[in-house]
């Protein structure tokens, strides 16, 4: 319901729950002046009688309204659209200021023979890092210490509800994801687990570093996404250690598949920037 209510109506929804007795709207308007909106007395009802019909707000006669149950999830629900549409604006504004390159090498080559074959060879190619499609330089971004913090704390935003759990763990795969791992770790201050492509030929052998427990409950991050394939494999990796894994965090997704791919094996893509939004 959130996305109907305009930007005065929680802001009369604000002003509301600020006071634990019943507010009219001659103090309402008063402090929305004050707030920077030029909103008359009558205005000021005419939302009221909106802000009641949706079951927000509560008539007690002459003396003014409260806000309901129903009302403070409704604006706890803008403050979080509020302050991820704040997040993500930063978000934007640092990779854009990230000295992306100007020039790109471009090798083109074409390939005659068994399509499968290709296929396999040139899903490998894009598995194991290597560009394909629009160059996106996310490895500036991820070790920029600002950028680090700023998806860490839009992360953080999207799990609020999540973070209740407390065998909830972040994982990032090696070596691209680490650091946004590392930084929705701090944010969080969940568990980091960090998960290898190939097992370690010494010590444990593991795949996994960090202590991951059968039912735990997952979230991976990752820096960009085609077609998820090495992230597929690190889920795979976690669900046969016991971990739950039903979401993805990416800063940028190509649009290549990786959301599709994901899908078929139960798992969310939640892309905090898509390519076109970077062109």
């Amino acid at each position: 319901m959130i996305n109907n209510l305009d930007e005065k109506l929680v802001e009369i929804l604000s002003i509301i729950s600020e006071h634990d007795e019943p507010i009219g709207a001659k103090l309402i308007a008063r402090e929305l002046k004050r707030r920077g909106y030029e909103i008359g007395e009558r205005a000021v009802r005419y939302h009221l009688q909106l802000l009641d019909e949706k079951n927000l707000t509560k008539k007690f006669g002459y003396s003014g309204r409260t806000i309901t149950e129903k009302g403070l999830e409704e604006l706890s629900k803008a403050n979080i659209s509020y302050r991820i549409g704040s997040v993500f604006s930063q978000i934007m504004e640092k990779l854009y200021l990230s000295n992306f390159p100007t020039k790109v090498i471009i090798n083109k080559t074409v390939f005659e023979g068994d399509y499968e074959m290709i296929r396999d060879l040139v899903l490998k190619v894009i598995d194991n890092g290597f560009s394909i499609g629009d160059y996106v330089n996310i490895k500036k971004a991820t070790t920029n210490p600002k950028i680090l913090k700023t998806v860490a704390q839009l992360i953080n935003i999207y799990i609020e509800e999540d973070k209740k759990n407390p065998n909830l763990k972040i994982a990032g795969v090696e070596l691209g994801s680490v650091s946004i791992a590392t930084a929705v770790s701090l944010e969080t201050e969940k568990d980091l687990i960090i998960i290898r492509k190939k097992a370690k030929d010494y010590g444990t052998k593991s795949k996994i570093e960090g202590t991951l427990n059968s039912g735990d409950i997952v979230i991976m991050v990752e820096d960009v996404t085609t077609t998820a394939g090495s992230v597929i494999k690190a889920i795979q990796n976690v669900r046969e250690n016991g971990g739950i894994v039903d979401r993805v965090f990416v800063i940028v997704d190509r649009n290549e598949g990786a959301k599709e791919n994901l899908k078929e094996i139960g798992v969310e893509l939640v892309a905090l920037v898509s390519v076109e939004e970077l062109q």
